[in-house]
């Protein structure tokens, strides 16, 4: 009985112990707004990102993989930046501290926009300049956030809640890098819009994904009840754990900060991909010297279209007889939805492009590359 005693007090001893940072903070609260996001882009990234949240050992990241197996499929936007420059994502971060060096009573609050009034504190010290936050796998006062980050290709940010959220310091020449980790409860209720915007603004760029969204019925309209019944959808975006409380999938991701007392601290630099109607654009991100416009879009001159048809100011349909290469064509005016099936050593993602019935080596469908179907030529 003693011997089991003295065991029991030796683990007690031995067993790492933690305290929850929770106040009172004092200080000057500090402000600095974040100049760049970097979702995963790879798996090498998404691990890197990272972190054990509930304590079982293994780093997690579900949702981090995910975005990682999308920008694999040219399916994740790498214009994050350009947003930020124009003010479509205006995120800061709100430092209180006494000392930016050594500090045990700091908070940081992750806020969405300036007016956010979501964002709950996390807790933690300043040691050596970095900081270093409540764990979300052992802390009792986990933080929260909702975060705008840029994901989906020709679509808007996506906005997220993320609760056990806990968020990493380290100190540069120019602010800090942040690690932020969280929990998204509804992963897929947070994507829909952005796959819905992806595949119905620029459905000729996303084929395969349209044809995977939007099957119930086809009609060109992605529904929440489509995604949500979409097998690949799910399996991607499934729950990966339980996290303080709380079941969803795992995120992270990593921001620059950069102090900045009001404002944006940046000088607008407008782009053919920053989600706003700027420069020479007919459309938003099309048009003028930007790429062509699809089907509907405003236009002032042919070129503005990429079928090359601006009627009344509208870019018309593509075509399979216009000598150009538009629509779901994988060469000019053939393969896709045209009739016309393309020639050896032309264009193609999938068999029924060619004459042949051939369309380079055999493929799996959504793991071939470039939205799913192979690009190759046909044989």
């Amino acid at each position: 009985m003693r011997l089991s005693v003295m065991l029991l007090l030796f683990a007690s001893a031995c067993a790492p112990s933690h305290e929850d940072v929770v106040g009172p903070y004092t200080g000057e609260a500090r402000r600095y707004v974040i100049d760049e996001i970097r979702v995963p882009m790879s798996n090498s990234d998404a691990r890197t990102f990272a972190a054990d949240l509930n304590g079982d050992g293994v780093a997690d990241n579900g949702l981090g993989g995910a975005i990682a197996f999308l920008a694999s499929q040219d399916n994740v936007t790498s214009h994050g930046n350009d947003m930020i420059r124009v003010g479509v994502i205006a995120s800061s971060v709100i430092v209180t501290a006494d000392d930016l060096t050594t500090d045990d009573a700091v908070s940081v609050r992750y806020l969405a926009t300036d007016d956010d009034d979501t964002a709950i504190e996390v807790g933690g010290r300043f040691v050596d300049g970095a900081f270093e936050p409540n764990r979300t796998a052992w802390t009792h006062v986990p933080g929260a956030a909702t975060v705008r980050v840029p994901v989906f290709v020709d679509a808007d940010p996506t906005t997220v809640r993320l609760d056990a959220v806990e968020i990493e310091l380290e100190p540069d020449d120019s602010g800090y890098w942040a690690t932020v980790r969280g929990v998204v409860a509804d992963p897929i209720a947070a994507a829909y819009p952005g796959l819905k915007q992806m595949v119905e603004e620029r459905p000729y760029d996303h084929p395969y994904m349209l044809e995977m969204l939007d099957f119930n019925p086809r009609d060109g309209v992605v529904t929440l009840d489509e995604v949500s019944n979409s097998s690949i959808v799910a399996s991607l975006l499934a729950p990966d754990g339980t996290y303080r409380g709380t079941k969803g999938a795992s995120f992270a991701f990593k921001a620059h900060l950069t102090a900045c007392a009001e404002g944006s601290c940046q000088t607008p630099q407008p782009s053919c991909f920053d989600r706003v109607l700027d420069g020479t654009e007919t459309h938003l991100d099309c048009g003028g010297n930007c790429r062509g416009c699809t089907e509907g879009a405003s236009c002032t001159v042919a070129g503005d279209c990429e079928s090359r048809d601006c009627t009344d100011g509208v870019c018309g349909p593509p075509s399979c007889v216009n000598g150009l290469r538009d629509g779901t064509e994988t060469a000019v005016d053939c393969g896709g939805t045209c009739a016309a099936k393309c020639g050896t050593g032309m264009g193609c993602r999938r068999d029924g492009d060619c004459s042949s019935g051939q369309c380079g080596e055999p493929c799996e469908g959504f793991l071939c590359g470039g939205d799913g179907w192979s690009e190759d030529t046909c044989r």
